[in-house]
């Protein structure tokens, strides 16, 4: 029969894995958050811009 408590304590996570896992959560990476309080910000500032369209390097003013 199969002894769980021994078999956890000989469990050792993939090296892979938990580096993996580090490096993904030490990026600073823009989440939908971020992009959502940088449009209020931009709406409160009354600089409310287009996205880009293409063909252009430039966002268009909507006002």
């Amino acid at each position: 029969m199969i002894d769980y408590d021994e078999e956890i304590k000989k469990f050792e996570p993939c090296l892979d894995v938990t580096d993996t896992e580090r490096v993904i959560n030490d990026q600073d990476l823009t989440d939908i958050l971020d992009i959502l309080q940088d449009m209020l910000r931009q709406s409160r500032a009354g600089r409310r811009t287009a996205p880009l369209s293409s063909g252009t390097d430039r966002p268009r003013n909507l006002h």
